[in-house]
């Protein structure tokens, strides 16, 4: 059986079972249901309330799923960079999207063994009586599901190249917020009142965000001449598209979660600092030219990321969510909001660093409206004004002020013509900078297609 599964689904597993960190969630597993086991066979309240006692019970086998296993699969891909092992890996032939999806199932393996030795602990329960079986099932599937996707959003996200306080701030709020999500998402009636449609809408956007957390850490280990940005901006596009379907609070939600996958999306492949080779771009420039335009926005180079923003800035106002509430200077504060930083990044600064100086230039043009918000509930309202009036000259302000004011306040015909103003050169800048970039791929492929 070893031989026809893949290499590195075999090695994790075996290196994982071996683990200290396996073996201590199956002892910490089996203790907390045996105390859960002796607590409900000696307590005849917990016998009585079963909602009680399936409370207590898949709480405790929960927390182990979704705080130990993630940890454990948070370090699989960034443990290979550090211990400079990849380069051995990489000379299997194997791709690094296959390594990476390796490493992820035999995490899912190994969290199924743990669920496997709890099904005693399921049958005490149903000797006992006071249980649904059909329900229990359900929940122990969804606990599986969640767990491995869970695992592969902090594989994905721990091999990111951001700084190590940030991605233990994040995991520190995942760790906070994953219990109370997963039960919202297993529980067949929604969870903690909530609507059973939310809970749909959270596994179709979780098993989005693994994905492409997948993707990006395949990106992180893979040589330069694997694509990932096609795939990763085709999975954003899709988290878009599934808020259309959707209206009320399941709209609010979805369009979230699509802004929350497409805009780190978005700025990455704005700020995207490769190299043109011909395996990546070939596939991009071939065929007629409705072919090639339609794919643009999923070239894997910064310019293709240019065509991709302005293809989800014209898609965002008409999200149901949001349809009707977003005017034409919103659009165009929304537009300068993504498009002011990539002006500066990709003409005016032109770093070794384009994402990092991309993200200092929108968090500092942002700065303003944690001023105007405190002046606001301070109620100074000259200052206000005053916040209003040159909102047109810091995009992420104006599309606030916009959102709170959309039938107009002072001084907003001066600000939405700066606003304007200030939009179309930095769209203007930004195109021109990526037709002169997109020029320069082109003119190597034909340069390299007219040699003999």
């Amino acid at each position: 059986m070893s031989d026809r599964l893949s290499p590195i689904l075999v090695k994790e597993l075996r290196q994982g079972i071996r683990s200290q960190l396996f073996t201590g969630s199956f002892l910490l597993v089996q203790a907390l249901l045996f105390l859960f086991g002796l607590s409900f066979v000696l307590s005849d309240s917990l016998q009585k309330d079963s909602n009680a006692g399936s409370v207590l019970f898949w709480t405790m086998l929960a927390l182990p799923l979704v705080v130990l296993v993630p940890a454990s699969a948070s370090q699989a891909v960034e443990r290979e960079v550090s211990g400079r092992t990849i380069e051995l890996l990489l000379l299997t032939r194997l791709s690094s999207y296959r390594i990476v999806l390796g490493k992820w199932a035999s995490i899912v393996l190994q969290t199924s063994l743990l669920l496997v030795s709890a099904l005693p602990y399921v049958i005490l329960r149903y000797f006992l009586g006071g249980i649904d079986v059909v329900r229990e099932l359900q929940t122990i599937g969804g606990l599986l599901t969640g767990s491995g996707l869970l695992a592969g959003i902090a594989m994905g996200f721990w091999s990111l190249n951001v700084p190590r306080v940030a991605k233990w701030a994040a995991v520190m709020l995942l760790v906070w917020a994953a219990p109370v999500l997963l039960m919202m998402a297993v529980s067949p009636h929604g969870g903690f009142g909530a609507p059973v449609e939310l809970g749909k809408l959270a596994w179709i956007y979780a098993i989005l965000v693994m994905l492409v957390m997948v993707e990006s850490a395949a990106a992180r280990i893979g040589p330069p001449s694997e694509n990932h940005w096609t795939r990763v901006r085709v999975l954003a596009l899709v988290a878009l598209g599934i808020a259309f379907f959707y209206d009320g609070a399941g709209g609010v939600l979805a369009a979230a979660a699509a802004i929350g996958i497409a805009f780190p999306t978005l700025v990455a492949s704005m700020s995207e600092n490769g190299r043109p080779l011909r395996r990546l771009h070939e596939p991009f420039l071939r065929g007629s030219i409705l072919r090639r335009l339609a794919l643009f926005p999923f070239a894997p180079s910064w310019p293709g990321g240019v065509a991709f923003a302005a293809l989800l800035v014209l898609l965002v106002p008409f999200l149901p969510a949001v349809r009707g509430e977003m005017g034409p200077a919103a659009w165009i504060a929304l537009a300068g909001t993504l498009f002011f930083p990539a002006a500066l990044v990709r003409v005016v600064f032109r770093g070794s660093r384009p994402l990092l100086l991309y993200v200092v230039v929108l968090v500092l043009s942002s700065v303003p409206i944690y001023v105007y918000g405190f002046v606001e509930s301070a109620g100074t309202s000259s200052l206000s004004v005053f916040l209003q009036s040159v909102s047109g000259f810091f995009a992420p302000l104006a599309l606030v002020v916009e959102l709170v004011h959309p039938d107009g306040y002072q001084g907003s015909e001066l600000a939405r013509s700066i606003l304007t103003i200030v939009t179309a050169a930095s769209v203007l800048v930004t195109a021109l900078a990526a037709r002169r970039e997109w020029e320069r791929v082109t003119s190597l492929f034909a340069a390299e297609e007219s040699e003999p």
